[in-house]
C-alpha cells in the first residue's frame, strides 16, 4: 500500500478527507493526520509517506513551507494541494515546487479520487520499474567482474572486429574505447604449499600481492601457471597518454622489489582499447627475453645497451632475408652473427646485446607466422635447466638460430595445410577441457605448440568467430544438453560447463538462447 498524509487544520475537512475517500480501493493507506504544517513535518520524518495532502494555510508553517522541507527529507513526495484561495501567486509557487494538483474548496471529493488512482498507478509503475533496474543492478554487479575479464583477455590478443560487441561490452563498464591503455606482465613464483592450489584461488592470493599505490584497479588476471610459476597480465586504463606511461613504469618497478616476482615488464602505451593487444604483444616478447637472459646467466635488467653498428647492420639484412624467405643468405648471416658475439674482444655486455637483438629481430617474423618462442625454449625437456639458469649462452644463441632457420622454412607454406590440422587439435583439446573455467587462449596455444597471437587469427579466420565465442558457444551447447536433466540444478549445470557464477551464467545462457536456463528448462 502506498503511505498517504493529510495536513489540514480544518478538523471536519481533514476527517472527511480520511473517511469518504476509497483508499483502500486505490491502493492507498493514510498514515497520518497533521492539524498544522510543524506537525506535518514530524510525521513525514517519522511515517515517510509517498504522498503529502495539504492545506495552503496552516497554523505555525504554511503549505508552500511545508512542502519545501518536506522535499529536502524526501524528493519523490508527491504533494497536493487543497486550499480556498485562488490566488495566482500561490499557483505560480505550487508550480516551482514540483506540486502535483491544486484543488480550491469548497472539494469536489470524485476529482480528488481521480487523480489519487492517476498519482497511485504512476508510482505503482515507478516503484515496479525501480525493482527491476535493482535486480538488473545486482545481476551486473555480479556478472561485471566475468564480462570484464572476457572482454580484456579477448582484447590483449587482438583487436575486436564487431563493433557491436565492443560497444555493448563497453557499455557493461571496462571503459570507453578511446582510453589511453597499457598492459604489465609478471611472472610470478608459486609458493611449495600452494602448487596444488585451485587456479582460481591462486589468482584471488596473486592478484591482491600484485596491488601497489601506482595500481589499485580489478583487472588482473592470471593467464596461465607452470609447477614453479604463474603468469600475469595487469590493464592499465587512463586518460593521458604521458601519465599513463609513468604509471606502468614506475609500477613495474615496483613489482620488480617484490621477493615472489621473478620477472616484470610493461608494454607501450596504446591510444585506444581496441589496440590493447599491441601493448600486450610488447610485454610478452620482453617478458620472454627477460626470462631467456635470467635463465642463461646474463644481464636481465631494463636498458640493455644496442648492439655496434656492425652487428646492427647484420641483424637487419637477417631480418629482411627472412621475410624473403632466403635460407642460404640467413645461414650465411646467422654465422657471422655468432663469430661477432664469439669474439674474444666481445664483452658479455655486447654478446647479451647482440642475443637481445636477435631475439627481437626474430619476434615480430615468429607472431607472424605462428611460431611460438617460448614454449621453444621452454619445452619440458629443457625447462628444468632454464629454471635453474644452466642453459650457457652457446646454447640460447643456438636456439635462436634454429629458430631463424624454421622461419624460412616457414616462408614458403605459411602452414595453410598445417593451420587447419592444428585448429582441429586446438578444438579437439577445447571440447576436453571445456569443463575448466580457467581454460585460457594461451593454454590452447601452448597445446598446439602456436604463438598465442597468431593462433587467435588463425582460430577466427577458420572458425569465423574469435576464441572467447567459439568456447562460449560449446559450453552453451552443453549446457542446454545438462538442462534436460530435472536432478541437475542450475548451479551445477553452469560448474559442469565451465563458469564459477551461476549468475554469469545464466546471462550468458539469455543472451545466446534468449530466455533464462530456468525458463528454457520449463516447469518441474
Amino acid at each position: 500500500m502506498i503511505r498517504v498524509l493529510i495536513a489540514e487544520d480544518e478538523e471536519l475537512i481533514r476527517e472527511g478527507l480520511r473517511c469518504q475517500l476509497p483508499w483502500r480501493s486505490l491502493g492507498l493507506q493514510v498514515v497520518g493526520l497533521a492539524a498544522n504544517g510543524l506537525e506535518a513535518v514530524r510525521l513525514c520524518r517519522e511515517l515517510k509517506p509517498r504522498i503529502l495532502l495539504t492545506d495552503i494555510r496552516m497554523p505555525l508553517l504554511g503549505g508552500l513551507e511545508l512542502i519545501q522541507q518536506v522535499r529536502e527529507l524526501d524528493p519523490r513526495i508527491v504533494s497536493i494541494i487543497i486550499s480556498g484561495y485562488d490566488d495566482f501567486s500561490y499557483a505560480q509557487q505550487a508550480i516551482a515546487l514540483g506540486v502535483s494538483h491544486y484543488f480550491l474548496k469548497p472539494l469536489e471529493l470524485e476529482q480528488i479520487e481521480d487523480k489519487l488512482r492517476e498519482i497511485a498507478g504512476r508510482l505503482r509503475l515507478e516503484g515496479r520499474q525501480s525493482r527491476q533496474r535493482a535486480v538488473r543492478d545486482r545481476l551486473l554487479a555480479a556478472v561485471l567482474p566475468f564480462v570484464r575479464r572476457q572482454y580484456f583477455l579477448e582484447l590483449i590478443y587482438g583487436p575486436y572486429e564487431s563493433r557491436e560487441v565492443r560497444e555493448s561490452l563497453s557499455g557493461l563498464g571496462p571503459a570507453p574505447e578511446r582510453s589511453f591503455c597499457g598492459v604489465a606482465v609478471a611472472q610470478v613464483q608459486v609458493q611449495a604449499g600452494e602448487k596444488g592450489q585451485a587456479n582460481d584461488a591462486l589468482e584471488r592470493r596473486l592478484s591482491r600481492l600484485l596491488r601497489n599505490e601506482h595500481y589499485q584497479g580489478e583487472d588482473v588476471y592470471l593467464l596461465k601457471r607452470t609447477a614453479a610459476e604463474a603468469l600475469f597480465v595487469v590493464v592499465f586504463i587512463g586518460e593521458q597518454e604521458a601519465p599513463l606511461r609513468q604509471r606502468l613504469e614506475r609500477y613495474v618497478q615496483g613489482l620488480r622489489a617484490l621477493p615472489p616476482v621473478s620477472a616484470a615488464v610493461c608494454g607501450t602505451v596504446a591510444p585506444r582499447l581496441n589496440d590493447l593487444h599491441k601493448s600486450f604483444g610488447e610485454a610478452r616478447k620482453e617478458l620472454l627475453l627477460q626470462q631467456l637472459l635470467r635463465r642463461s646467466g646474463l644481464p636481465a635488467g631494463g636498458g640493455l645497451a644496442a648492439p655496434a653498428a656492425r652487428s646492427a647492420d647484420l641483424l637487419s639484412a637477417l631480418g629482411q632475408a627472412i621475410e624473403r624467405g632466403d635460407g642460404g643468405q640467413v645461414a650465411l648471416l646467422l654465422q657471422r652473427i655468432e663469430a661477432e658475439a664469439a669474439a674474444p674482444q666481445a664483452s658479455e655486455g655486447e654478446r647479451t646485446a647482440i642475443l637481445a637483438a636477435l631475439f627481437r629481430c626474430l619476434s615480430p617474423a615468429a607472431q607472424q607466422a605462428g611460431l611460438n618462442l617460448e614454449t621453444r625454449f621452454f619445452q619440458a625437456e629443457r625447462e628444468t635447466a632454464y629454471d635453474h639458469g644452466d642453459a650457457c649462452f652457446g646454447e640460447l644463441l643456438a636456439g635462436l638460430r634454429e629458430a631463424a632457420l624454421e622461419l624460412v622454412a616457414l616462408h614458403s607454406s605459411r602452414r595453410d595445410q598445417a593451420a587447419r590440422h592444428l585448429i582441429e587439435k586446438a578444438k579437439h583439446f577445447i571440447e576436453r577441457r571445456c569443463a575448466a573455467w580457467d581454460l585460457s587462449l594461451e593454454e590452447v596455444a601452448d597445446h598446439v605448440e602456436l604463438n598465442p597471437s597468431y593462433f587467435s587469427v588463425v582460430f577466427k579466420n577458420a572458425e569465423g568467430v574469435n576464441y572467447i565465442d567459439y568456447l562460449t558457444g560449446l559450453r552453451m551447447r552443453k549446457a542446454r544438453e545438462l538442462l534436460g536433466d530435472a536432478t541437475l540444478k542450475i548451479g551445477a549445470v553452469a560448474r559442469k560447463v565451465g563458469f564459477q557464477s551461476p549468475g554469469y551464467f545464466g546471462y550468458l545462457f539469455k543472451k545466446h538462447y534468449g530466455c533464462t536456463p530456468t525458463a528454457f528448462r520449463g516447469p518441474a
